[in-house]
C-alpha cells in the first residue's frame, strides 16, 4: 500500500509495510527525480524505498541513505554508478515524517518540525 501526498517541500510517499505506516520525501536528493514508483519493501534492516532511476536506497523509518547510486533503472552497474555518482547532489538522506494512525480510517503525517 502506498500513496503520494502533498508536503510543505514537495511530494511525500506514504507506505504501509508489515502493519506500520512510513512517510518520506518522494524526491531523490541525487538528481531531484521522483521516487513515487520506486520499490518499497520490508528488509532485515528495516523498511526501504529504492529510487528506481539510480538504485539509491533509503530507510523509510529514519530517512537515512543506506545505498547511493549503484547503477540505473534497477540494474547494478559499476560503470554507470561511477559516472552518475559524480553528477548531481552528494549522498544525503531524505526527510522521514512521523505517521499517526488513530484507527478511524485516516492517517496523519506530521510535516512540521517539533517545537
Amino acid at each position: 500500500e502506498r500513496d503520494i501526498v502533498d508536503g510543505p517541500d514537495g511530494p511525500i510517499l506514504v507506505a504501509k509495510l508489515a502493519g506500520s505506516y512510513y512517510a518520506v520525501d518522494a524526491t531523490c536528493p541525487h538528481l531531484g527525480l521522483p521516487m513515487k514508483r520506486g520499490p518499497v519493501e520490508s528488509t532485515a534492516e528495516g523498511p526501504r524505498l529504492t529510487c528506481s532511476f539510480h538504485n539509491s536506497c533509503f530507510d523509510m523509518g529514519t530517512g537515512r541513505c543506506t545505498r547511493w547510486v549503484t547503477g540505473a533503472l534497477g540494474f547494478e552497474n559499476d560503470f554507470v554508478s561511477g559516472i552518475m555518482g559524480s553528477v548531481g547532489g552528494a549522498r544525503s538522506d531524505v526527510r522521514a515524517y512521523r505517521v499517526t494512525d488513530p484507527g478511524d480510517g485516516y492517517i496523519w503525517v506530521e510535516t512540521e518540525e517539533p517545537a
